[in-house]
């Protein structure tokens, strides 16, 4: 069954046969091939060809059958369907990226939950550690707090208040480094969490647009 002459009464325009033979060519060149060499490989898989032949394919003056187009698709590697309209194989590729997309933002989303949650035990462990030294410090200041005159202590009290005073300025500053470093994880997750979601809204107006299924949110 052969394609009619593009300039004639058949299905196909002129320009479709000239797009045809011009994706060839372009295909061709991508795979480094001569023309000679593809003409050797149509042969080899069943369609016997010359170099000539694929000149005038290429150059839109020769018809093709749909059975050399179905050849050409699988000589080049490509879906015969892209050989007449190049745009699917690009709509292709756009979809196959919104999916990896979509597979890295998702990705994206975990390791910001999973940043949140070191965060929280991070928290919950300096908050421990906080309340412990409290403790541990409480009967220091509860003598000190009784104590009716602390010019009078003793030199031993007055070392262990000015000990307990050094431990209570440790463990407070120890407290304020472990906001400072919770809050600058927080800014960031934020941060990261505000990135992920205005990356997913833009996939989801694009797989939209592309009739695909939207992002769940």
């Amino acid at each position: 069954m052969r394609m009619e002459n593009i300039g004639k009464d058949g299905p196909f325009a002129e320009e479709g046969v000239r797009a045809l033979g011009g994706r060839v060519r372009s295909l061709r060149r991508q795979s480094g091939w001569t023309q000679e060499e593809l003409a050797a490989r149509m042969t080899a898989a069943g369609y016997p060809m010359h170099q000539t032949t694929v000149t005038k394919i290429e150059g839109g003056s020769r018809p093709t059958t749909v059975e050399e187009a179905f050849a050409f698709g699988a000589v080049l590697g490509v879906p015969t369907g892209d050989l007449v309209d190049p745009g699917a194989a690009s709509e292709r590729q756009r979809l196959l990226q919104l999916a990896t997309n979509r597979a890295a933002l998702a990705m994206d989303v975990t390791m910001a939950q999973q940043r949140l949650r070191h965060l929280q035990e991070e928290l919950a462990v300096a908050e421990s550690h906080y309340f412990a030294a409290k403790a541990h410090i409480a009967p220091d200041e509860h003598a000190l707090t009784h104590t009716a005159d602390a010019a009078e202590l003793p030199d031993t009290a007055a070392a262990a208040a000015r000990a307990t005073d050094r431990r209570a300025a440790t463990y407070q500053e120890s407290m304020a480094t472990a906001r400072a470093a919770r809050d600058k994880r927080a800014a960031t997750y934020q941060e990261s969490m505000r990135t992920a979601r205005a990356t997913r809204d833009k996939l989801r107006a694009e797989l939209t647009a592309a009739g695909q299924p939207r992002l769940n949110a």
